[in-house]
């Protein structure tokens, strides 16, 4: 197992020293490369193994196949799957699961390798041979080959270790190799008639049929009928045709067979719509394999209606008169049908009907109408009876006529594909005129079109119910002029003819009458008919200029507008009675209102005359609002302006200052402001409470940021009281006052920037000294305070207040008296001075502080009682005591320094003590002074050199400690 070693023989040296060993391995060695070591036992030598080098071996075993499928069965090339398997085990019965191997079809000298193998994972192998890659192998049945020749299956394999091997199963049917059957194939199956596809047709069905194996057959057509133009549905299902529907005893490659139908098609294979379908199949004949068959794919035929003929027989250019059609004058219209498709008369009962087209219209020759329907009489023939519909369906004058015929089973005809039309001629009695307008109506001079209008009638208006159409009617007014003639048109279609005449700008103020008359082919003119007092010419009232008296018609509701406009009626100066109304009308809330009216009557209205009215608005009427004017003359005729746009706004007002307070104390104080609004578009001074009115205040000096809300009292004047708060900065502010937003008033301000003065209150806080502070006598005090305001907490610029115009500091000993410290600004809000304690007397001292800013804070004077203390101080150690070195032997030399300090100059006396058992005695080892000078601070260091410790003071129980007097 290529690890694992066991005793495999035990043998002597030869003379050579030399020990050797034929291995015969059997199965209980595994193939593949293996090792052999070799060693030495015996008394006279130390026990060895070559285990310095493990020798090798490789063993190979044999691979024997077993080709399991296929076995010698029948396989359709192309269609079906090959399915090719074998098991591989070696000499010692073990399943080989990794052996390399493939599969191979042999026909002569035609090899086919099947090229995806699978190892099935336990010994057994498979390729399966796809049926459509079958379809190029050569067939096993040829005709050349009356014996068949099957296909060997050939199995070749190796595997790692193992010697080559391969195995071939030739072909024996029903138990080795494969035998490849080829089914009879039918492609490009056609068909096409003799003429354009009508049913009566001879149709000729082709198919091309193969078979490689050459065997006998027999080729049938089959048809069915769809029910459906989708053929989803059949009635009756597949038929196969007993005259030239199946060819016998057909063999070969590319077989081209024809079918020919004759009359096998009806008139009822049109049923729904000529749908069909055809196919081939083909079997063996005689047949031997039930599976060794096929069937062409379903082709679609749609048949189509077959092809007739109209033969003229009677009828053409006959004569009806109308108004006694049809008892008393007819006409007799017929033709004859042939199938051309069959060439034969259509024999009765045949399916469809012929109509006859009449035209209703002589001036139109494609409007027909249906006169008649007829089936097929006799053999072939239709015939009709002229008018069959109602008479009054026809026009006067000379109709076309024609025969057409259709049916599910005949293609649409007309006898027109055949003839020219054919005629019949209608006549009646003369035209009948009726004047229906005008009647006693007024029309303008050479504005208003005059409408005429009148009806034409015959025999047949009644039933209609319209008159007759396309005649010439002429209309004439008199008294004559060069206007008053005009054709009538009929517009409505409807026998009814309008024309308009236009009156010229000198035509007279009269009444007029109208006549009529009226003429058309193929009738009798008609008789002139007339009608008396027609109409009048007048004219109608002008209105222009309309306008207001405000610039951009634009103006204030207080004020007075004056509305007018420029009138004038013509015909005023032709009749006496004649008098206009002009009225004016205002849009004020989205409906027009009539505002204002008069009459106009007099001769002068004949010619330019202004109308005025004047009015006074409210303040509700404010906004964009629309005037017009209209007038209204005897005949009721009208003019009206356009809609002219004119805007309300609010009044015009002036704000008149009248009193404010010079000056306001910002902490306490307060300060009332007062004005008036004068309406200048009214000339009085606002006294409505309810007006809006606004204060505006600046609280930087020059920003407006702060308005207040008021109204105006009873007596006109608006008043409002400030309390300044700390949103106002100190020093002058400006104010003015106006109206604010407005229903009525414009919204106007000040001309002029009024002033007046806030003023803070200065507050001082003493920041040094500390308080409750104690200093040495000669010590530099440092004195320093703040100015703040009664708003520093809200305002960053009070936050301190900076640069006070006056500023002093004083000091005093239990308010004996009062000493100025010299102070200096800092120019950041505090103020600061250096007091010179020196010969000050010990004590408590107070401490007085003094800021002003004139023009923006009041003064403020602060005093600090008993604020610090001056005292004389001890002198004091400005250095950790030292001992160099800080250990060492106890005869060498020690030195101990301290650094001390007096700030009134005092002489400073420094006494070292030691200590040798660990700080329970002490012992004085000499002093050392600092001399000093009053009024000068004293700094030294003192030192001390000892050298007198013995051999017992050795250890860390050593201290020592400075005393310093001053």
């Amino acid at each position: 197992d290529s690890s694992t070693f066991r005793l495999e023989n035990v043998n002597a040296t030869d003379s050579l020293g030399n020990s050797s060993y034929w291995f015969n391995p059997n199965c209980t060695y595994l193939v593949g490369q293996n090792y052999w070591i070799a060693g030495v036992e015996d008394s006279c030598y130390e026990d060895e193994n070559a285990t310095a080098t493990n020798y090798t071996l490789n063993m190979t075993g044999d691979l024997i196949p077993v080709i399991t499928s296929p076995n010698g069965g029948k396989y359709l090339r192309g269609e079906t799957d090959i399915v090719m398997r074998g098991n591989i085990t070696d000499e010692c019965g073990v399943n080989i699961t990794s052996a390399y191997v493939n599969f191979t079809a042999i026909q002569s000298s035609e090899e086919q390798m099947c090229s995806s193998t699978n190892n099935e994972g336990d010994g057994n192998y498979n390729c399966t041979v796809a049926a459509a890659s079958t379809s190029s192998w050569t067939p096993s049945n040829m005709s050349y080959m009356p014996s068949g020749l099957g296909y060997d299956i050939k199995f070749n394999l190796t595997a790692d270790f193992y010697n080559y091997n391969t195995t071939t199963d030739t072909y024996l049917a029903d138990a080795r190799g494969v035998f490849l059957e080829t089914k009879p194939n039918l492609t490009d199956p056609s068909v096409t008639s003799d003429g354009d596809g009508g049913w009566g047709e001879t149709w000729r069905f082709s198919v091309n049929v193969t078979d490689e194996d050459y065997d006998n057959l027999a080729v049938k057509l089959w048809l069915r009928k769809c029910t459906d133009s989708g053929c989803t549905a059949f009635s009756p299902d597949w038929d196969n045709p007993s005259t030239n529907g199946t060819q016998f005893v057909v063999a070969g490659v590319n077989k081209m067979l024809i079918f020919n139908l004759s009359n096998y098609f009806g008139e009822d294979a049109m049923d729904v719509g000529g749908y069909w379908q055809y196919k081939f199949n083909v079997t063996d004949w005689v047949v031997t394999d039930a599976w060794d068959v096929n069937e062409s794919s379903t082709q679609n035929l749609t048949l189509d209606r077959d092809d007739i003929n109209i033969t003229y027989i009677v009828g053409n250019n006959t004569v009806v008169n109308r108004s006694i059609a049809p008892s008393g004058s007819n006409a007799t219209l017929s033709v004859r049908i042939y199938d051309i498709d069959k060439n034969i008369v259509l024999p009765p009962g045949s399916g469809g009907a012929g109509k006859f087209y009449v035209t209703t219209d002589p001036n139109n020759n494609t409007n027909f109408t249906v006169d008649y329907s007829i089936g097929i009489d006799g053999s072939g023939w239709i015939n009709n009876t002229f008018p069959d519909s109602a008479r009054c369906t026809y026009d006067i004058g000379m109709l076309r006529w024609m025969v057409g015929y259709n049916g599910s089973g005949y293609k649409d005809t007309n006898s027109t594909d055949f003839y020219n039309a054919f005629f019949v001629n209608t006549t009646t009695y003369p035209l009948q005129v009726v004047i229906l307008h005008p009647n006693n109506d007024t029309f303008r001079r050479n504005i208003d079109p005059i409408p005429i209008w009148g009806n034409v009638s015959d025999d047949c208006s009644a039933t209609y119910g319209r008159g007759v159409r396309n005649v010439t009617v002429t209309y004439n007014a008199y008294p004559v002029g060069s206007w008053t003639t005009c054709q009538g048109q009929d517009l409505t279609n409807n026998g009814t003819y309008t024309c308009n005449l236009s009156s010229s700008a000198s035509a007279t103020f009269s009444r007029y009458n109208v006549s009529m008359d009226a003429t058309k082919t193929y009738y009798n003119d008609s008789n002139t008919t007339n009608r008396t007092d027609a109409f009048w010419i007048t004219t109608g009232p002008l209105m222009w200029g309309e306008d207001t008296d405000k610039a951009g018609d634009i103006g204030g509701w207080g004020e007075t507008w004056t509305f007018s406009v420029h009138v004038m009626d013509e015909d005023r100066s032709g009749y006496a009675w004649e008098s206009m109304n002009v009225s004016l009308w205002l849009n004020m809330t989205g409906d027009w209102e009539l505002y204002n009216s008069t009459a106009c009557s007099g001769p002068g209205c004949a010619g330019d005359t202004l109308i005025e009215f004047a009015h006074v608005f409210n303040c509700g009427d404010q906004g964009s609002k629309d005037f017009k004017f209209n007038v209204t003359d005897y005949w009721n005729q009208t003019n009206t302006t356009s809609s002219n746009a004119f805007t309300i706004e609010k009044d015009n007002v002036q704000i008149e200052f009248y009193s404010d307070p010079l000056q306001i104390n910002r902490e306490s104080g307060n300060g009332e402001f007062v004005f008036r609004i004068n309406d200048t578009d009214s000339g009085t001074y606002i006294n409505n409470t309810s007006t809006s009115t606004v204060f505006y205040f600046t609280r930087n000096g020059s920003s407006y940021d702060i308005s207040i809300q008021n109204n105006p009292g009873s007596d006109g004047y608006v008043n409002y009281t400030l309390d300044p708060n700390c949103s106002y900065s100190v020093g002058s502010q400006y104010w003015k006052g106006g109206t604010g937003v407005d229903e009525c008033y414009d919204t106007v301000n000040f001309t002029s920037n009024p002033t007046f003065n806030v003023t803070g209150q200065l507050k001082n806080n003493l920041t040094l000294p500390i308080y409750g502070s104690n200093y040495n006598v000669t010590e530099q005090i440092p004195i320093n305070f703040t100015t703040f305001s009664d708003c520093s907490a809200a305002r960053g610029d009070e936050n301190p207040v900076i640069n006070a115009s006056a500023f002093t500091i004083e000091m005093s000993l239990a308010g004996s008296g009062w000493e100025l410290c010299s102070s200096n600004n800092s120019y950041d809000g505090w103020y600061n001075c250096t007091w010179n304690s020196t010969a000050k007397a010990e004590g408590l001292w107070d401490v007085r502080v003094n800021s002003s800013k004139d023009g923006y804070f009041y003064t403020n004077t602060s005093v600090y009682t008993d604020w610090f203390e001056l005292l004389n101080w001890n002198v004091s150690n400005t250095s950790t005591p030292t001992v160099s070195p800080t250990d060492g032997g106890w005869t060498r030399l020690y030195n101990y320094t301290i650094g001390v300090y007096d700030q009134e100059g005092d002489t400073v006396n420094c006494s070292l003590f030691i200590s040798r058992d660990d700080q329970s005695t002490w012992e004085n080892k000499g002093s050392y002074i600092v001399a000093g000078t009053p009024g000068t601070p004293t700094a030294g260091i003192c030192y001390k050199e000892l050298y007198d410790y013995v051999c017992s003071d050795t250890g860390t129980d050593n201290w020592f400690m400075w005393q310093i007097v001053n």
